[in-house]
C-alpha cells in the first residue's frame, strides 16, 4: 500500500471514530430529555396551550378594534406609501333623506337608517341634528348635510 492511501485510509478511520461519537452524544442527550416526568410534560403543554388561546382571543380582539377605528377615519391616502386607497364603505355619499325633530330627542334619517345625536354612520358622528340640517364629525371636521 501507497503512503497516500494509508494516509487517506487513517483519516477516514479518525473521521469515523469523531461519527460516531457525536451519534452517541446526541442520542444520550435525547434520552435525558425524554426521561423528563410526564407531568411535567403535560404542565408545561397545557401552559403552552391556554397562552396560545389567550393570545388569539386577545389579537382577535385588537384587530376588531383596530379594524373599527380605521373604518371611522375614513383614510383615501395610505400614510405609509402615499398612494389612493380604494374606496370603502364609509366613504360612501351621505344623503339626507329627513328629519324629526323634537326639542329633547331630534332624530334624522340618512341613507335610509334612522341615527339620533352621537350615532355613527359611515365613518361619521353625528354631533347634532337641527330643524333643517344635521351636524356630523369625521376625521376631517365637522360639516352639515341640509335638507
Amino acid at each position: 500500500m501507497k503512503t497516500k492511501a494509508k494516509v487517506e485510509l487513517g483519516i477516514t478511520c479518525v473521521l469515523a471514530v469523531v461519527l460516531l461519537f457525536t451519534i452517541m452524544n446526541t442520542l444520550k442527550k435525547v434520552r435525558q430529555k425524554s426521561s423528563a416526568p410526564a407531568i411535567a410534560r403535560q404542565t408545561a403543554d397545557s401552559f403552552k396551550e391556554g397562552l396560545t388561546q389567550q393570545v388569539a382571543v386577545s389579537s382577535g380582539n385588537l384587530f376588531k378594534r383596530l379594524e373599527e377605528e380605521s373604518d371611522s377615519l375614513g383614510l383615501r391616502i395610505d400614510p405609509f406609501s402615499g398612494s389612493l386607497l380604494a374606496p370603502s364603505k364609509t366613504s360612501s355619499v351621505l344623503s339626507l333623506n329627513g328629519i324629526l325633530w323634537d326639542k329633547t330627542n331630534p332624530l334624522a334619517m340618512i341613507n335610509d337608517e334612522v341615527v339620533r345625536v352621537g350615532s355613527k354612520i359611515a365613518g361619521n358622528k353625528v354631533v347634532d341634528i337641527q330643524e333643517d340640517r344635521v351636524i356630523l364629525n369625521n376625521a376631517s371636521g365637522d360639516f352639515e348635510l341640509r335638507l
